[in-house]
């Protein structure tokens, strides 16, 4: 029950969530996923520090594991924890029936107005997995008895954690009426600049949400607009969402420009003049190629894929290109790959033993195991996959100094300075032209080259962009829905990167590709 009256503290979901924690630090696996704790008010937060206190007195052993790693457990409470991420949040709603059975839907932060967002930020830290743990169901919450957003909130993420999809199938008419809300929006705004534009173009999965009318001919587009619409959270994962859609559609001749639903809300004003440079970059690029028919936007037949299209890890089977010239005769720049992470055989040892230099064959030939298959791979990183596969979940003083005479010892080939990372010989950094989206890295592994890559690639698709929207649609392709502190420093280190390299140019304000014939 929730102690409503004094406390305001739920003492049975605090001590679950702490043998959540104790269970999960005692698992013996060799990588363990970091956690927070989210609390919804103060009081809750500090009970679960209280207990979790009492369990280190008793386990000083967990205490170590708990606070020493990369990223120590932290317990933070709705107003304090944006910013902070943990691959696994344990969340304590703590609101529920007191011990007479009346539930309150007095919930803090949450009935104020802008209270939803409070509750996005909350929901929102979560690498890979959150567990809540909730004496709350929804089917509680009568939203009769209120008008506050972030309560309707609560309840349809009290739903969704208890049923999953199943719970947001009643929302999708909504999401309907939203979506079409937005594209008329962007569509009339394009139609008052008098550019003529069509919805929803194409007769398969892969369709355009706006598809912006070539003057020249009306059965041929200029660009083709993606919205984080209903055709977007249709897909089944990130990757087909953010990788495979625009494949598919590039493959067929379209060139494409990515309008996000916050942004057109936000900042109207700024995303239609960004979206009015793309277009104008379309009619510019058209007028200096005009007659040559291998370079002419595709029409909408060109969308039709056969009922034997495979669409799977990013492949595209039977579909015809013959249509589209530019795709067979131009050679692409820019390749995307998959992650891949290296396999290394896991041989506890101590960190005595390893400091020692007892293993240094076995640690040198892990190191180039994992360059071999990560490379361009971050120093941090690099050193977190040797230690883990030794069972060293923490890389001291004394284990970082040898794992630094070892890597000197080796002549690797590296580039950056503060922040190093180690290639393969046969790679060469300054013609680098692979990204790969799908990673479970941390942004700062990120190596600036690659990032570089795939700012390259939005350009060459949206013409050009602000900085501030060139670094957003930069994470957005690494799969960083969030543009924390880290992942804003790294992209924006690539983007510098590309300029300095001379393949993105600023003209004014803007960013732009350079083409073959600038280079």
């Amino acid at each position: 029950t929730y102690d409503r009256g004094s406390t305001r503290q739920n003492r049975a979901e605090a001590e679950a969530i702490v043998r959540e924690i104790k269970a999960r630090l005692m698992d013996p696996a060799p990588v363990r996923r970091s956690i927070g704790v989210v609390t919804f008010n103060s009081n809750q937060q500090s009970l679960i520090e209280d207990l979790l206190n009492d369990l280190f007195r008793e386990n000083p052993a967990l205490e170590t594991l708990a606070l020493e790693g990369e990223e120590p457990i932290f317990i933070k409470n709705l107003e304090n924890v944006q910013g902070d991420e943990r691959d696994v949040i344990l969340f304590s709603v703590g609101y529920g029936p007191d011990k007479t059975g009346r539930i309150a839907l007095n919930f803090g932060p949450l009935n104020r107005d802008g209270g939803w967002r409070r509750l996005n930020v909350a929901v929102s830290r979560a690498r890979y997995e959150m567990k809540v743990f909730s004496t709350l169901r929804a089917d509680q919450i009568d939203l009769n008895r209120t008008s506050a957003e972030g309560v309707a909130g609560l309840k349809a993420f009290l739903e969704y954690a208890e049923k999953g999809r199943e719970a947001l199938s009643y929302q999708m008419s909504a999401d309907h009426r939203l979506e079409d809300a937005l594209l008329c929006s962007i569509a009339t705004e394009l139609e008052k600049r008098g550019y003529r534009t069509r919805m929803n173009v194409g007769c398969s999965g892969y369709r355009i949400d706006i598809g912006v009318v070539d003057p020249e001919c009306s059965e041929k587009y200029l660009l083709g607009i993606l919205c984080d619409g209903y055709n977007h959270n249709a897909a089944r994962t990130a990757h087909d969402r953010v990788i495979t859609q625009s494949s598919v559609l590039q493959m067929l001749g379209w060139r494409l420009h990515h309008v996000w639903a916050m942004d057109w809300w936000e900042n109207r004003s700024r995303t239609i003049e960004t979206l009015v440079t793309a277009i104008e970059e379309e009619i510019r690029h058209k007028s200096e190629i005009k007659g040559n028919e291998s370079n002419e936007p595709q029409t909408e037949e060109s969308l039709v894929i056969g009922t034997n299209t495979s669409i799977e890890s990013g492949t595209c089977e039977e579909v015809s290109v013959a249509d589209s010239p530019e795709f067979v005769e131009q050679e692409p720049d820019v390749q995307i790959r998959p992650y891949q992470i290296a396999e290394l055989e896991y041989t506890p040892v101590t960190s005595d033993d390893f400091a020692q230099g007892y293993y240094d064959s076995q640690v040198m030939n892990k190191i180039r195991s994992v360059i071999k298959t990560e490379a361009p791979v971050s120093r941090a990183l690099l050193c977190k996959r040797v230690l883990n596969s030794f069972a060293i979940a923490r890389m001291g003083t004394r284990l970082a100094a040898h794992m630094d005479y070892l890597l000197k010892r080796m002549n690797l080939r590296t580039t950056g300075k503060e922040s190093q990372f180690y290639w393969n010989d046969d790679q060469r950094p300054e013609s680098y032209d692979i990204y790969r989206p799908e990673s479970k890295r941390e942004a700062l592994d990120i190596a600036p080259e690659e990032v570089a890559v795939a700012v390259r690639r939005i350009l060459e698709e949206q013409g050009a962009l602000l900085e501030e929207d060139l670094i957003r649609e930069t994470a957005h392709q690494f799969n960083y829905t969030r543009l924390g502190d880290n992942v804003s420093a790294s992209m924006a280190h690539g983007v510098a990167y590309a300029l300095q390299s001379g393949k993105i140019v600023k003209s004014g304000n803007t960013i732009k590709a350079v083409s073959i014939r600038e280079m």
